[in-house]
């Protein structure tokens, strides 16, 4: 497994929290992050430079910008409904031992949808039960 790269933690904790309070402060984000000040300041002037951030210098407070909803645009409304499924089906299949499909009404029609669920019994075969296809 790979190491964790905490800036990158860091970063997203502030675009969390900015998204949370608001426009805010170095002084506020830090105490609510739990970073330093000057460990803010950087990450917010990366996070400015790559276009998620603002800075209002009259007010000395940094804010979000649209082009932070492109971090969630290829989330789709089947991503979450496979996500909610999830747990439901590894239980069903503790029980029976066997995959499980899902589907969604979508347009006017069934989309059968399959979770990527690996049962006891297939480790065996190394067989992997789908796996977001789609039928």
């Amino acid at each position: 497994m790979h190491r964790n790269v905490r800036a990158l933690s860091r970063g997203l904790a502030l675009i969390g929290e900015l998204n949370a309070s608001g426009p805010s402060n170095v002084v506020h984000l830090a105490k609510r992050t739990g970073l330093n000040r000057t460990t803010c300041y950087r990450l917010l002037e990366t996070l400015r430079e790559d276009g998620y951030v603002m800075f209002d210098e009259t007010n000395a407070l940094f804010g979000l910008t649209p082009h932070v909803r492109t971090l969630s645009e290829g989330v789709s409304s089947r991503d979450l409904s496979s996500q909610a499924a999830l747990p439901a089906m590894f239980s069903l299949l503790d029980q029976v031992s066997w995959p499980s499909d899902f589907g969604v009404f979508e347009l006017g029609s069934m989309l059968i949808e399959r979770a990527r669920i690996r049962s006891a019994r297939s480790r065996s075969t190394g067989r992997w039960w789908g796996a977001a296809d789609r039928w």
